[in-house]
């Protein structure tokens, strides 16, 4: 976050600020509806869509739920409409204690990173979460062995997206050493480039061991970490012996799965 604890007390402070003008304009008017959502937005950035402020507020009800008695000489839409806009400025004054205890929250932290309840999970946790992934569910997406790397390639995405991980795929470049490199993905969580190699033929294990080292030079340039997937059908007889081929690099990750 780029919120620092002054601007994030002054957010909430605007949206304080603003509820008399907001009991004036009445339930579900414009400026309500849009002070709500703004309340939503700076609540999510300050505190996170998990915290009790977010929630806290994201429940509070506008109108009357429930059933209540309406007697004969009533009209039953005067009193409907009266008990919605009760509902409404007792929402509105809860809202108000909601970001009191909001700012009170801020002043008693440190930083304001400590109040912020979604945190990303820590970069070891999320790679080995990636990992698990793939050695434990990558090879149940092939029905058929694959006729290429594309094949390949679309079955890894397949897995990224059923396991919630965020990714791009062929779109970053990087020049070096007079050519350009794609790598297939990126993971920017964990600041990784992904490449997909198919071990089909004969003198292919030979032939991927180059282009990895030739890859690593480039990727080093921009990411972190690296990881080459390796789909073998029947051609790597020792995996140990070509994983020892890329020891000399601590960042480097190499996964084999076996057809």
């Amino acid at each position: 976050m780029k919120m620092t604890k002054e601007k994030a007390i002054n957010e909430i402070n605007k949206l304080l600020q603003q509820i008399p003008a907001i009991a004036n304009a009445g339930r579900l008017s414009a400026e309500h509806t849009r002070w709500v959502h703004n309340c939503h937005h700076i609540l999510m950035d300050i505190f996170g869509r998990k915290s009790t402020f977010f929630l806290s507020f994201a429940n509070l009800e506008w109108y009357k739920r429930g059933s209540f008695p309406v007697y004969i000489w009533e009209n039953p839409e005067e009193v409907i409409e009266g008990r919605n806009t009760e509902a409404f400025l007792q929402s509105l004054e809860m809202a108000e204690g909601i970001f009191l205890s909001a700012i009170d929250e801020i002043n008693r932290s440190n930083d304001i990173g400590d109040v912020y309840k979604d945190k990303k999970e820590d970069d070891s946790n999320l790679l080995i979460k990636l990992l698990n992934n793939i050695n434990n569910k990558f090879r149940t997406f092939f029905r058929e062995e694959p006729k290429n790397e594309k094949e390949v390639q679309n079955h890894f995405e397949n897995l990224l997206v059923a396991t919630d991980f965020v990714y791009i795929r062929e779109k970053e470049h990087i020049n070096y050493s007079s050519k350009t490199y794609i790598p297939d993905f990126i993971l920017k969580d964990l600041n990784m480039a992904v490449d997909i190699k198919i071990c089909n033929r004969e003198a292919r294990e030979k032939e991927i061991i180059s282009e990895i080292n030739d890859d690593i030079l480039a990727y080093n340039t921009k990411y972190k970490n690296i990881m080459f997937v390796i789909y073998d059908i029947g051609q790597i007889r020792d995996v140990e012996q070509f994983k020892s081929s890329f020891k000399a690099y601590e960042n480097v990750i190499i996964v084999i799965i076996k057809h």
